[in-house]
């Protein structure tokens, strides 16, 4: 009976002795070694192109290559994947009877697919033109020089497509193919010449008439539009 006595002293004392501290070590230092793995290998953030965390721009270039004519471009990012924008652009063009100028302002929006580089884009705008024409009249072997000036003002559509670059500094290059294409035209006189001596009134309303003509068929011409602009991209 004491020797079962003492037997059940032992194996209660064992069962309360204290463990060894190998284990309890391991189980201290598995935390700090999962800290420092998480602190050298940090998680990496995908970052967007510069151009899309940046919604202000401003851009110069040509609006179209025929006739040629520079534009100054504002533009304002919606998000990655709507932009929209105002240019402002000026042209001029002169041959032998025929010589016009004129400005355009203009409202367009670019929808770029999948949030990358390549866009479809619409504009609207309204175009002003004065276009000279001139006639040489000969009357009793003495010449002439007539000259009609005409203002039309128009309202076009330019649908397009193209590709802007994402670079990561904040400038991009783009460009597009489209056509600008005249929704409606409106024309005044704004220079009627005198009539000339001895010359029959019919023939020269038959010239004018003419001019017009000249000027309706050119200024409502479809025209192909090649547009090269370049950005830089900021955030007020």
């Amino acid at each position: 009976m004491r020797k079962f006595r003492w037997l059940l002293i032992l194996i209660v004392g064992w069962s309360l002795a204290p463990l060894p501290r190998g284990n309890a070590q391991e189980e201290e230092e598995t935390p700090a070694v999962k800290a420092s793995t998480a602190t050298q290998r940090p998680k990496k953030k995908l970052r967007r192109p510069m151009m899309f965390r940046r919604h202000y721009g401003v851009g110069f270039g040509l609006f179209s290559f025929y006739p040629p004519q520079p534009t100054l471009h504002l533009s304002y990012r919606l998000n990655s994947q709507f932009n929209a924008g105002t240019e402002f652009g000026y042209w001029a063009y002169n041959s032998s009877q025929f010589s016009g100028s004129g400005s355009y302002f203009g409202l367009e929006a670019k929808y770029h697919i999948f949030a990358r580089t390549f866009f479809v884009g619409l504009g609207l705008g309204r175009r002003t033109i004065t276009v000279e024409t001139t006639n040489d009249f000969a009357v009793d072997v003495q010449s002439y020089d007539v000259t009609w000036t005409r203002e039309v003002v128009q309202t076009t559509i330019s649908p397009r497509v193209g590709w802007m670059s994402l670079p990561t500094s904040g400038t991009a290059i783009l460009f597009s193919v489209g056509v600008l294409y005249p929704l409606s035209t409106k024309f005044s006189m704004t220079h009627d010449p005198d009539p000339i001596p001895g010359l029959p009134a019919a023939e020269e309303e038959k010239e004018e008439k003419e001019k017009k003509e000249d000027v309706t068929r050119v200024t409502n011409r479809v025209l192909p539009q090649l547009e090269l602009k370049y950005f830089w991209y900021f955030d007020l």
